[in-house]
């Protein structure tokens, strides 16, 4: 390990730790208001130093982000709610309660509750959208989609990281993947479906990339 040294990112210094391996490439990593550099032997102090002029920047945007839950809160919704692990409970606007004893006993209860939300948010823009018959629902884990259409077996499923989002950018999902009724593809004609029952979708959509839950 080489002796720390600090890099101004802004008008704050942060200390720069480098530990040297035995590998090919150079990592960086941001953590608790320091950098953490793994690098090749012999690496010089100005390599690193060009490898933060180029990611040290985003490496802290990415590590302050807002989580879809902490430590003592979630995002629900797109409200920023206190929770208390292990155990706790909380109201939604309807009047459902929730309680739970654990982080996974709070996520399973949220997806059976996300399940119900989403089959009343599909029905609804299916009775719009002129669509029948109607869809089978589920919520799931997924890691590399938010939504996906089944044509096989007449199905949708919705990623269960979408109960953290407003309610406008969960809706602007279940319009793209019933959009695909119509136009099984991205182009132009199959957008031109989705804006006509989600205006806003561009915004939207840019909100969920972001991960920008309200």
């Amino acid at each position: 390990m080489n002796k720390p040294f600090t890099y101004c990112v802004g008008e704050t210094l942060y200390p720069v730790i480098v530990t040297y391996r035995k590998m090919k490439t150079i990592r960086f990593r941001y953590r608790d208001g320091a950098f953490y550099v793994s690098c090749p032997r012999f690496t010089s102090r100005l390599t690193i130093e060009k490898g933060l002029n180029k990611f040290g920047a985003k490496l802290i945007a990415d590590a302050t982000k807002s989580q879809p839950i902490g430590r003592d809160y979630a995002y629900l919704f797109g409200q920023k709610i206190p929770l208390s692990f292990p155990a706790g409970d909380f109201s939604f606007v309807s009047g459902e309660q929730i309680a739970y004893r654990n982080k996974d006993e709070f996520e399973a209860k949220m997806k059976k509750f996300f399940q119900r939300y989403l089959e009343s948010r599909v029905r609804f823009f299916e009775t719009r959208m002129g669509i029948t018959p109607p869809y089978k629902v589920r919520a799931r884990k997924m890691s590399s989609r938010y939504g996906s259409n089944s044509r096989g077996t007449h199905s949708l499923t919705f990623s269960t990281i979408l109960y953290h989002y407003h309610p406008d950018i969960i809706d602007s999902v279940v319009v793209h993947e019933l959009a695909h009724y119509f136009v099984f593809n991205h182009s132009k004609k199959f957008y031109d479906i989705v804006i006509k029952y989600c205006p806003y979708y561009q915004t939207l959509h840019h909100k969920l990339k972001k991960g920008i839950f309200a």
